[in-house]
């Protein structure tokens, strides 16, 4: 009736937030939305998901729709398992909600199957636009599309691990490499465990029922593997802090404050990251080299110099640009 266009968002997110925190089969509300018409009128994202086809072998529940609802009781289930919060939960739920939002524009049929490759880069917009309707935390808003981005990666990563199991490095890398670009949006692995076990769950084309994880298809086994790995290299809840701070640089080297403490810093970081670098001292070897080789080629007198320092700080990897030592 359109009654709801006269309600607050405050109101409106209060009840969609019930839905999500409280409710045992979150699935039972939003068919009951669907089915008034509540879904169609307010939550196109949600509505465009309805009969987006998908490949019967990965998805024998159904439609995209069917698969959402399925994750979303999957999700319930989970956070009461797990002890979550009502914001860890509301986190959880709302990005099982839009995890496959991207499917929408990047479903099409190729090779005789239904794919949707980069669909979940592709619902990043989508569900930033969907909860921007909502009054919920900017905090919440922030790490859902990160999520929703990274959905895919534990399973993923477990593949390619199981590829190259020899290369221990590589494996390692990947994982904190995941735990920083997460970082970003405050949101954490231990969280993204929980929504791709979701994902992973809500595939059960016999019933409506989510599997349990015994019964989804590898589940168990990568599942184990992510949280072995992230916890072995104490990523679970946060990225790395970074073993070389700016501090550390000005007393080392003497140099003055400027952009280029940044620059630095921030390829110590990387290959911290990606292993190269494991402790201060190494750390501080690593600094040297980066300062040395950059600085025979940017001074610091300059505003163009300084500029230059600067444009290294800011590119995402500042080794790529001026080579690595």
């Amino acid at each position: 009736s359109g009654a709801i266009d006269f309600e607050s968002q405050e109101k409106v997110t209060e009840e969609f937030e019930k839905l999500l925190i409280k409710g045992i089969k979150p699935s039972r509300g939003l068919e009951f939305a669907r089915s008034t018409g509540l879904v169609y009128r307010y939550w196109p994202e949600l509505h465009n998901l309805i009969d987006v086809l998908q490949d019967p072998y990965r998805h024998p529940e159904g439609d995209v729709w069917t698969h959402t609802l399925q994750v979303l009781d999957a999700g319930a289930d989970i956070a009461n398992r797990e002890g979550l919060d009502d914001s860890e939960r509301l986190v959880l739920q709302l990005s099982n909600l839009g995890h496959d939002f991207g499917k929408v524009p990047t479903t099409e049929y190729r090779d005789n199957r239904w794919r949707a490759y980069g669909h979940d880069t592709a619902g990043v917009g989508l569900v930033a636009s969907f909860l921007d309707r909502f009054t919920c935390a900017d905090e919440i808003k922030r790490q859902v599309p990160y999520l929703v981005a990274e959905h895919m990666a534990p399973r993923r990563y477990w593949r390619i691990a199981m590829k190259k199991s020899d290369d221990q490095q590589a494996q390692d890398r990947m994982i904190r490499r995941l735990s920083v670009r997460l970082a970003h949006g405050n949101a954490t692995l231990r969280m993204l465990a929980l929504v791709a076990e979701a994902d992973g769950r809500g595939r059960n084309g016999i019933g409506n029922e989510p599997l349990d994880v015994e019964s989804a298809k590898d589940l168990a086994v990568w599942k184990t593997w992510f949280m072995e790995t992230v916890q072995r290299l104490v990523v679970e809840n946060d990225a790395p802090k970074p073993i070389i701070s700016g501090g550390m640089i000005v007393t080392e080297f003497g140099l003055p404050p400027g952009p280029w403490i940044g620059a630095i810093v921030k390829a110590v970081y990387l290959d911290q990251i990606d292993g190269v670098v494991a402790d201060t001292s190494t750390g501080f070897l690593q600094a040297e080299q980066y300062y040395k080789q950059w600085r025979a080629t940017i001074g610091f007198e300059s505003d163009t110099d300084r500029k230059t320092w600067d444009m290294l700080r800011r590119s995402e990897d500042p080794r790529n640009g001026m080579g690595q030592p």
